[in-house]
């Protein structure tokens, strides 16, 4: 019965950190952070596909990475924007071409990336657990969890923003980075 009780409680956590039971509220101080560093750090900023609307929303003239009117729109050439958003989040290095690319020299990723690492972290040592807790962990945690953040942080970027909502960070070559000494 300890178990089931600490599973129980292991979802109904999971499921609290992962906004089940609350509506989306965009992370409208993030945003509002995020337009007044852009201006100062210039390039382009890779978002959140979620809070591309909220982005829109705070400064109707500001081009965004991807925003919720994509996921179904390719081009005649057959890109997509929400298939490269998908492979910049999940596939390890794709971020590079991307952010060369396109200029990306500041992110916003919601707070689910940092919940994400702490998963890949449970994952690497599930074997240490019983074989029930096994079952049931490898059916709640995430199969493929977002690589993003982490392969940032590796790779120089830094953490100038972070609340319960939203993380911004910027690239390793902007005054902004250099003058953090928080990665």
């Amino acid at each position: 019965y300890v178990t089931i009780v600490i599973v129980l409680a292991v979802l109904i956590f999971i499921a609290q950190g992962r906004n089940i039971v609350t509506p989306y509220d965009p992370p409208m101080n993030a945003i509002r952070i995020e337009t007044e560093l852009h201006e100062k750090i210039g390039g382009n900023t890779f978002n959140e596909y979620g809070f591309g609307g909220a982005m829109i929303l705070n400064n109707p003239e500001r081009k965004v990475f991807i925003d919720g009117r994509l996921p179904h729109w390719k081009n005649a050439d057959g890109y997509s924007a929400f298939q490269n958003y998908l492979d910049v989040t999940y596939v390890s290095g794709e971020w590079k071409r991307t952010f060369t690319q396109y200029d990306i020299r500041m992110v916003i990723l919601s707070h689910e990336h940092e919940e994400r690492i702490n998963a890949r972290t449970l994952l690497k040592e599930i074997d240490t657990f019983s074989p029930m807790i096994q079952k049931v962990l490898r059916l709640i945690l995430p199969n493929k969890a977002p690589i993003l953040l982490p392969e940032l942080l590796e790779n120089g970027w830094c953490r100038i923003y972070r609340d319960e909502e939203a993380t911004i960070l910027v690239s390793p070559d902007t005054s902004f980075c250099k003058q953090n000494t928080t990665h």
